[in-house]
């Protein structure tokens, strides 16, 4: 299978050729530094994809409504703690929506603040 046809390193401002998105140095600089780009990344997108489905299948109830003895489908995976890069399982907990949403507002006042 060819290459593909080398194209200038998206780092702005670096004219190094490349094949891949960033040249090596920038490559490895994008991944040590760049954690929020990750989330637009399809690599990212489509492991947080598996881990969610891993952890509803393995707990399907919403763990907030359980407290309050209610049983009621999990829809969505919570990071407890907030912080959307920390996938790891124990800061991972199953919510319905109607949780998920009221954990968000008030943790930061809604989606995308």
């Amino acid at each position: 299978m060819p290459f593909r046809a080398p194209h200038l390193c998206n780092y702005p401002g670096c004219k190094t050729p490349t094949q891949h998105r960033f040249c090596e140095l920038h490559q490895k600089l994008y991944w040590a530094t760049d954690n929020k780009a990750r989330k637009n990344d399809h690599h990212y997108v489509s492991s947080w994809g598996k881990l969610s489905r891993m952890i509803l299948s393995e707990e399907p109830l919403c763990r907030m409504c359980k407290a309050e003895n209610i049983t009621k489908q999990a829809e969505c995976v919570d990071h407890i703690d907030g912080d959307s890069m920390n996938n790891n399982r124990e800061n991972l907990q199953p919510l319905c929506w109607s949780h998920h949403s009221a954990k968000t507002v008030l943790e930061n006042g809604g989606f995308g603040r």
